[in-house]
Order: C-alpha cells, then sequence, then structure tokens
C-alpha cells in the first residue's frame, strides 16, 4: 500500500454495505466507515476492472456490495486511470 493510500487502510476487511450514487459523487458505506468519494472510481473483480463512465461501471459496482475489502489504492491522478480503485474479495 502506498502513501497516498493509508487513510483508506480502515476499509480493507470490511464489507461494503451500499453505495448512493448521488448527483455528482459517490457514498461508499461499509461496516463501520463512509467514503464520499468526489473523484474518478475504478472497481476490479476478478479479470473485469472498469472505471465509473463506462456503461457497465454501475452493475459491477453494485454486484460488490455484500463484499469484503480486499485492497484499496489512492493513485494519483493520470488521465488514464482513476485516484480510487478498490478491490474486493
Amino acid at each position: 500500500m502506498n502513501e497516498l493510500s493509508k487513510p483508506f487502510e480502515a476499509i480493507v476487511g470490511e464489507k461494503l454495505s451500499a453505495i448512493t450514487f448521488v448527483l455528482d459523487y459517490w457514498q461508499l458505506q461499509f461496516d463501520g466507515p463512509t467514503i464520499n468519494a468526489l473523484s474518478r472510481l475504478e472497481v476490479s473483480a476478478g479479470e473485469t476492472s472498469l472505471r465509473d463512465g463506462h456503461d457497465q461501471f454501475r452493475n459491477l459496482i453494485c454486484d460488490q456490495i455484500g463484499k469484503i475489502v480486499a485492497s484499496v489504492a489512492l493513485l494519483r491522478p493520470k488521465p488514464s486511470r482513476s485516484p480510487l480503485k478498490i478491490n474486493p474479495r
């Protein structure tokens, strides 16, 4: 885990319990912590990794509700990747 990701260590091992889609951000609720994501998101599940804006992103992220977070990374923004990446188990 990189230095940027350390504040997000609290959600590793937590279950994703809800996702709220707000006009221009997401609320990711875990068993305890909540993240208001004001940045781009990327979700990985198995061999699939999708960024917000992809037509199947909502389906993939909603499929992760009830799963445990295996890892999270906050990355320096680049045009080709999202700054927040969440991987469920």
